[in-house]
């Protein structure tokens, strides 16, 4: 790609909310406008490695999960050699409540070069589970049992620009959601674009992608609906006398801030933190305002918003595990992963 069509993709990533995301509809017109509920999936958290960081995961470099937040990211990967070119497969799964399963599954490689010099492909599985739920008439007849799930496979592309440090990516997504075994159903096409800079000199990332482009094809009940569009930005740094990076993201950048000012569509921002205890240990740290927000109860908040995580790496297997605090109320929330380098 030449540096002149990098800014045309970067243009069209900048002016896509408007053109291409739907209008809101009265089915997001609270608070959280702009967090719409269809395809829920989209929105959780999908690894448990930027769950510890608070979802600050738009400028996060070497990690086969970018696919999920900025397909731009993935040709920051670092290929060794024609034998072990850098291909990557991490898989994860969470526990989201009682019955309630999400997993992941990423896959990225290097890509021929026809397709560019540095450039990289990827594929992306998300999904939840909702278990096992009785049936009942409306006599309160018990039925057959019925399932519920989400699913969302992704297909990515990510490119540098020559000799300048841009990156640009796009992902092409299919979501399929389910009820009742399948008796109602719900399906959508969708895009997320994405580019990404890095300054060597600097230690420093910028991140910027424009999530969930696109429109259900078919509908529940007849019910057309918005999808969680979703405009992001991140920087990450890494500290020039400390083992740590820092990490800060954006999100919801379009949100309808109803009348309020400009800085009311800032507070869905994370921070979170990556600190290198030893070659093969890191300690992971997070906050996300807008969950904490959320998660407001009577009983209080207590630590819920925040989140804590540990990463041990070898030179192909890398582990995972977040602990992601959810208040006085709701059960916290587990997340294991893995990740395996070809």
């Amino acid at each position: 790609m030449t540096k002149f069509s990098g800014f045309v993709f970067l243009g069209i990533l900048l002016l896509s909310r408007s053109i291409f995301a739907q209008p809101a509809t009265s089915l997001s017109t609270d608070e959280n406008s702009g967090r719409a509920q269809l395809y829920n999936l989209l929105k959780i958290v999908p690894t448990p490695r930027a769950a510890a960081m608070g979802n600050s995961f738009v400028a996060i470099k070497n990690d086969p999960n970018t696919i999920f937040s900025n397909p731009a990211a993935l040709s920051s990967q670092t290929p060794r050699d024609s034998v072990a070119p850098g291909t990557d497969l991490s898989l994860s799964v969470s526990a989201l409540g009682v019955g309630i399963t999400q997993g992941s599954i990423a896959f990225s490689a290097p890509a021929p070069e026809a397709l560019g010099q540095k450039s990289w492909v990827g594929v992306g599985i998300l999904y939840n589970s909702y278990g096992t739920f009785k049936g009942a008439d409306n006599l309160g007849q018990l039925t057959n049992d019925f399932t519920a799930g989400d699913f969302v496979l992704s297909v990515a592309y990510s490119g540098i620009i020559p000799e300048k440090p841009f990156h640009y990516g796009v992902a092409l997504k299919f979501i399929s959601s389910s009820l009742v075994s399948g008796s109602y159903s719900s399906s959508g096409l969708a895009a997320d674009l994405g580019v990404f800079y890095e300054s060597v000199p600097l230690l420093l990332t910028v991140g910027l992608s424009a999530t969930n482009i696109g429109k259900q094809l078919s509908y529940y009940d007849g019910t057309k609906e918005p999808l969680p569009f979703n405009l992001q930005l991140g920087l990450s740094k890494k500290l020039e006398r400390l083992p740590l990076t820092v990490h800060l993201d954006f999100h919801n950048l379009t949100r309808d801030r109803e009348g309020r000012n400009f800085f009311y569509a800032l507070n869905d921002f994370s921070i979170g933190g990556e600190f290198i205890v030893a070659k093969v240990m890191r300690l992971r740290f997070g906050y996300e305002n807008q969950d904490r927000r959320d998660l407001q109860v009577p009983e209080g908040l207590g630590l819920g918003g925040f989140s804590v995580g540990l990463g041990l790496a070898t030179k192909k297997l890398q582990l995972d595990y977040s602990l992601s605090i959810m208040g006085p109320v709701k059960a916290d929330i587990h997340r294991f992963g893995g990740t395996y380098l070809f």
